[in-house]
């Protein structure tokens, strides 16, 4: 029995609420502006999406930044440039 153009919308707007609230509760939401042609620089040079360049990124400073305050908390000298920090 095939589902009615009206019962199709309302299935498929059920699926985009479930699939939103799930993204509400599981993600944090970040939005930037980039000069123009970053994207597809980006692209081009990562090979990867935008969205997976930036995750990798922030991801990789943080492990960074926590393993540097760990050393830190333990004596240890931070020798990473300025320019990085």
């Amino acid at each position: 029995m095939a589902i009615s153009g009206k019962e199709a919308i309302k299935k498929l707007e059920k699926q985009y609420k479930r699939q939103n609230d799930y993204i509400k509760n599981n993600y944090d939401r970040v939005s930037i502006t980039l000069q123009r042609g970053t994207k597809e620089r980006i692209k081009s040079l990562a090979g990867q999406s935008v969205n997976a360049y930036i995750n990798a990124l922030v991801v990789a400073d943080l492990d960074r930044m926590e393993a540097l305050e760990a050393a830190e908390n333990q004596g240890f000298e931070d020798d990473t440039p300025e320019c990085f920090r």
